[in-house]
Formats: C-alpha cells, structure tokens, sequence
C-alpha cells in the first residue's frame, strides 16, 4: 500500500471504492481511529478494548487498513463520501487527471497554469501546492525535451569521457541534442 510507515496515525493509506474512485485517508488521533471503526462495525468495534489507545491500534495498523480496504471495496464513492463526512472520517478523493482539469474548484483556485511547450506551445499543467503567501512558487516549464541534458549527465555528473560520449552517440545508443531540443546537423 501507500502507507507511510514511519507514521505515528495508525490508518494512513489509499482506499478504492467499489466504483473505481480512490481515497486517501488518515487517523492522527485515538479519537479519529474511534470514529473510523464506529464507522466500520458499529459502537462494539469502536469500543473493542485492543483499539483503546494509540500504542494498540499501531499494534494492529495492518488489521485496521484491511478492514478499511473491504469497507471502502463494498461501497460506492456517494456512499462513501456521505458515510465519511458524517461520522468525522477524514478522509479525501483522489481527483484523477481528467477530474482536476474540468473541475470548478480547481479552477477557482487557480490550480492549473499555462506554460509554454517547445513542441506542444501552450498547454495547462498543475500548478505548485502548496501555494504559500510569502512563497507562492511557479511553474516555468514544461522540463527538458528528451535528451537535452544527456551530454552533461554522462560526462560532467557521471565522470565519462568525452570520446565515451561520441561513441555511445554514433553507435546510436543515446542521441545527440543541443539546448534548443535539436539534433546537431539535422
């Protein structure tokens, strides 16, 4: 999974539901656990006395997260959504691309930016998050084209000689390309 194991939240992790939409979901609290497994089997579960603290519920994180996982497997997303926000469950969808780029609230939020492509021109791309007052960040590209740094990686990074290069190109194993993202004498 994607849990992030150094975490002291005893559930924090990815879910699908059962229509294909993908959750995050994290527990930072014994109370935030409780309020999960209410959620999951009722006041018996939230009151089962080897979830009453935090030390107990990380002994059994990997028992929570499966129950988690079947839980949001045998529910749609509306129920899913609903059930979370009702019973305090912080938990999050995860917007795929083509959600983020037709959603209002992304829109509103300035959350998309247009840059310029050498090859495509202009196309819109995620923008920096988070976006802080004091230090706002920006996106100025779109990266490098294929190739771009190759010379500078296997010779100035990674110690090759410079006839080492030549070679790997006119043997064809890696291309040669200028800043401008063309080939040399093409």
């Amino acid at each position: 999974g994607n849990q992030f194991q150094v975490s002291p939240s005893p559930v924090s992790d990815t879910y699908l539901s059962g229509d294909g939409v993908w959750y995050t979901v994290a527990t930072g609290t014994v109370r935030s656990v409780q309020s999960l497994l209410e959620l999951l089997g009722g006041t018996t579960l939230r009151n089962d006395p080897k979830y009453a603290t935090q030390e107990l519920q990380m002994l059994h994180r990997e028992e929570l997260g499966e129950m988690v996982r079947q839980w949001f497997a045998e529910n749609n997303s509306d129920i899913v959504e609903k059930a979370c926000a009702s019973s305090g469950v912080v938990a999050a969808r995860i917007f795929t691309p083509a959600e983020m780029f037709s959603s209002p609230t992304f829109a509103a939020r300035q959350s998309l930016v247009e840059v310029a492509d050498q090859e495509l021109g202009p196309v819109r791309v995620t923008g920096v998050v988070p976006r802080l007052t004091n230090f706002p960040g920006s996106v100025r590209s779109t990266g490098p084209g294929l190739g771009i740094h190759g010379q500078e990686v296997l010779t100035e990074w990674l110690g090759m000689a410079d006839s080492e290069y030549e070679a790997l190109v006119s043997s064809g194993v890696v291309g040669a390309v200028d800043v401008d993202g063309e080939v040399p004498g093409h």
